[in-house]
């Protein structure tokens, strides 16, 4: 709240610092300056459990393959499930999903969806699927920035009530 975010979550996966796939992960969540305190486990969301060596990544080559592979859809273990399983949290804490259910339906339409267009091509040979991703993240900004003024909007007309101004207008 210090930070002047409405929704924030703190994350402890089992070693890492986001949702983890090797368990449950601890999760404090801010929502409207209150903290919930909760255990989220990636099996009541039917993401099977792995080892940490299952998510290991490598040097930049091989971190940029496995990218790749999660983008063009031919990744489809825990490396791709991770990253499901955290922009599903995303999606929750910016208010675009109402949990970490619909969060993971959000997340897996949008990864169908990039992957899909992955498989076109510009005509200077650049993937599309970068583009698109690039294009999803503003998307994404420019709705979370929509639905904080909204909630700025509403919190402040609830504090303040609608006034005119004298032209008229609401202050």
């Amino acid at each position: 709240a210090a930070l002047g975010r409405a929704s924030a979550w703190a994350v402890h996966g089992r070693g890492m610092d986001e949702l983890s796939l090797t368990g449950p992960s601890m999760v404090h969540a801010l929502h409207n300056g209150l903290i919930d305190e909760r255990t989220v486990d990636p099996a009541e969301y039917g993401l099977a459990t792995c080892t940490i060596e299952d998510l290991r990544g490598g040097d930049c080559q091989q971190n940029a393959a496995i990218l790749t592979a999660i983008l063009d859809g031919t990744e489809r273990g825990p490396k791709r499930d991770i990253v499901l399983f955290n922009a599903a949290a995303g999606f929750v804490i910016t208010g675009l999903a109402k949990d970490l259910a619909a969060g993971l339906e959000l997340a897996r339409m949008e990864l169908r969806r990039v992957s899909g267009r992955r498989a076109l091509r510009k005509v200077d040979g650049e993937p599309v699927g970068l583009v698109e991703l690039e294009l999803l993240d503003h998307r994404l900004k420019k709705r979370a920035e929509r639905r904080r003024a909204e909630d700025h909007d509403r919190d402040f007309f609830k504090r303040h009530g609608r006034r005119r101004g004298k032209r008229g207008g609401p202050h």
